[in-house]
């Protein structure tokens, strides 16, 4: 939900500030949008497979795959567009990554 949450602020921020035509050209938008829509199609797909083929012996069942492999396609799509912004990853005391602003001079 938070990658969905923040694919949605970052695609309406790009709109506003450089229209909708503009906004479509940009090919990290637009990898953003295919792997939240992806995200959102493997819930019923998953609900699919389960009413078809029952609950699963393995995590590995083609709609999990794809909700695993879309969110990881999606959050390096997110990093990328950050530091496309001029943010950097910065290691934070808990050992975990965030996008810190550069100083700029």
């Amino acid at each position: 939900m938070v990658t969905l949450a923040a694919t949605a602020w970052w695609g309406i921020g790009r709109i506003r500030g450089r229209g909708l035509r503009t906004a479509l050209t940009d090919p990290l938008l637009r990898w953003a949008v295919v792997s939240a829509g992806a995200i959102g199609i493997s819930a019923p797909a998953d609900e699919a497979w389960h009413t078809a083929f029952g609950r699963d012996a393995v995590l590995w069942s083609p709609p999990h795959l794809l909700a695993i492999v879309a969110t990881f396609a999606l959050a390096v799509t997110l990093l990328r567009a950050g530091v496309h912004a001029g943010h950097h990853l910065a290691p934070t005391p808990t050992g975990a990554l965030s996008l810190r602003m550069r100083a700029r001079s």
